[in-house]
């Protein structure tokens, strides 16, 4: 999926593509404003599935940005405050599936103090 532009709050239009990199469909994504996200904020899409849930990552003010999903016409959603049990922070959602099941990555730090990625498949409930 081509990147959806977030200069500046709104709606906002994408491609995505098929695996041979052709455009198949045009997204709808709702950008969020500074007010929703913080300044200097932006939201990254990066996956939709069939119902038009769109998942990625935002960026606020913080030094790391969020895992978070968007349906439809709502603004996203940070997966931090919806999820609990992962060790660590969730900074991107890369996919979702027609089911609801998120692929994400989560930065955990281990006994040395070191970050790591960590892949994690979120299922709803």
């Amino acid at each position: 999926m081509t990147p959806v532009n977030t200069a500046s709050p709104g709606h906002s239009m994408g491609l995505r593509h098929d695996a041979a990199g052709h455009p198949v469909e045009a997204v709808h994504a709702v950008r969020p404003s500074s007010s929703d996200i913080g300044d200097g904020g932006s939201f990254l899409a990066e996956g939709m599935n069939d119902a038009g849930h769109v998942v990625g990552s935002l960026r606020g003010g913080g030094d790391l940005p969020s895992a978070c999903v968007s349906k439809p016409g709502q603004l996203p959603v940070d997966l931090n405050s919806a999820v609990a049990g992962i060790p660590g922070w969730l900074v991107n959602a890369t996919d979702i599936i027609n089911d609801g099941r998120i692929l994400v990555t989560a930065t955990v730090v281990d006994e040395a103090g070191t970050q790591h990625g960590r892949p994690y498949i979120l299922t709803p409930t």
